[in-house]
């Protein structure tokens, strides 16, 4: 199952949050000790982690897109030790780097773009934006879907008029660069397409 990391020291004070659905309707709270346990419909959709720089010192405030193994299995220590379930190795942060192919006029009532992007291999996807900087051989970031961004919402599929968009094209702020900054942001040459952008990080 996809899951979203987060640590944010400064917004919600010392714990891993793990979420797994942004979705929560009729949430219930267990807690076990030092763990909270969020329940929505009988399913797991967020496990916090309080007091977790007493495990570990993390200097990232956000989103953590990538971990590696002994972090992995520091997260999954914690839970075996509580009886919850696993986490799984996420290989890839679902962050890519891309290339606008087009950018069309899609609804100028709304400022939306349709623009059509690769990620390398001929694989073409077309997503909607609004991004007001896009221009033909931009190198930006394509968000998949379901991948989980810093404010901790997931990008999903969403329907315009006839076109469905499947993923996003970030912005500053989707990233947590920088604060309201809604441009689209543009990658330097040095950035290969298709590559995870996180990797390259």
């Amino acid at each position: 199952m996809k899951y979203g990391l987060y640590y944010k020291y400064k917004e919600i004070g010392d714990k891993l949050r793990i979420i797994f659905s942004c979705e929560k309707k009729n949430t219930i709270k267990k807690s076990i000790e030092y763990v909270d346990i969020f329940y929505d419909d009988n399913k797991i959709a967020e496990i916090d982690i309080n007091g977790f720089s007493n495990f570990a010192k993390i200097k990232i405030n956000g989103l953590i897109p990538l971990i590696n193994n002994e972090f992995l299995k520091l997260i999954n220590s914690i839970l075996e030790n509580k009886n919850l379930p696993r986490i799984q190795s996420q290989e890839n942060s679902g962050f890519y780097v891309c290339q606008v192919l087009e950018v069309n006029e899609f609804d100028k009532c709304n400022d939306l773009k349709l623009v059509k992007i690769t990620i390398g291999n001929d694989k073409e996807i077309e997503v909607i934006s609004k991004g007001e900087n896009l221009i033909k051989g931009m190198k930006c970031i394509f968000a998949e879907e379901g991948t989980f961004l810093n404010n901790e919402t997931q990008v999903k599929k969403i329907k315009y008029k006839d076109f469905v968009s499947s993923g996003i094209l970030c912005t500053a702020t989707d990233l947590d660069f920088s604060i309201n900054d809604d441009l689209i942001i543009e990658l330097g040459d040095g950035f290969e397409i298709g590559e995870d952008f996180y990797k390259l990080m």
